[in-house]
C-alpha cells in the first residue's frame, strides 16, 4: 500500500496507516470428488492458508449436496470427512454461510438443484480476524 491512505470514515489522509488485506480461500465440495488424493491436498491447502495469518486468511467451504448419484449415507460421510480434516487443522466451522443461487430462466422444469448452498467460513481463530463472513451470499446465477 501507499505510506499514505485515505481515512473512510472520516475523509482525513492518514499517514503510514496499514489497512488490514485478507486472503481467501475457496472450496467447492458440493460434488464430492472420488480421487481421494485430490480432495486431501486441496482440503490441506485450505487449511495452510487459514492458518498462515490467522487474522488475516478466511477460508469457504461448500458443503456437499444431495444428488442423483449420492446416497443419504454417502453424503454424511464425505461431510464426516471434511469435517474430521478442518477440525483436527484446528479450523472454527461453526459460522454457517448460505450461498443463494438463481436458476436461468430458460432452466428446463426437472432442473432440481437447491437455491441455497450450505456453506462454512473458516478462520483459524475468530477473535484474531476482525472480519465477520456474512450470513448469506448471493443471488448468484447458476449456469
Amino acid at each position: 500500500m501507499n505510506s499514505t491512505n485515505h481515512d473512510l470514515q472520516t475523509g482525513i489522509i492518514c499517514p503510514n496507516l496499514t489497512l488490514p488485506r485478507y486472503t481467501f480461500g475457496f472450496m467447492d465440495a458440493t460434488i464430492f470428488q472420488a480421487h481421494s488424493n485430490s480432495l486431501r491436498a486441496a482440503m490441506s491447502a485450505l487449511s495452510t492458508i487459514c492458518n498462515l495469518k490467522p487474522h488475516q486468511n478466511i477460508g469457504h467451504l461448500q458443503w456437499p449436496v444431495p444428488h442423483s448419484n449420492t446416497t443419504n449415507g454417502a453424503l454424511v460421510k464425505h461431510r464426516r470427512i471434511l469435517e474430521d480434516h478442518f477440525n483436527g487443522a484446528k479450523l472454527d466451522t461453526t459460522h454457517v454461510v448460505g450461498v443463494y443461487v438463481t436458476r436461468p430462466a430458460d432452466a428446463p422444469t426437472s432442473d432440481k438443484r437447491q437455491g441455497v448452498h450450505p456453506a462454512v467460513a473458516m478462520r483459524a481463530d475468530p477473535r484474531l480476524c476482525p472480519w465477520t463472513p456474512p450470513d448469506m451470499i448471493g443471488p448468484i446465477p447458476l449456469v
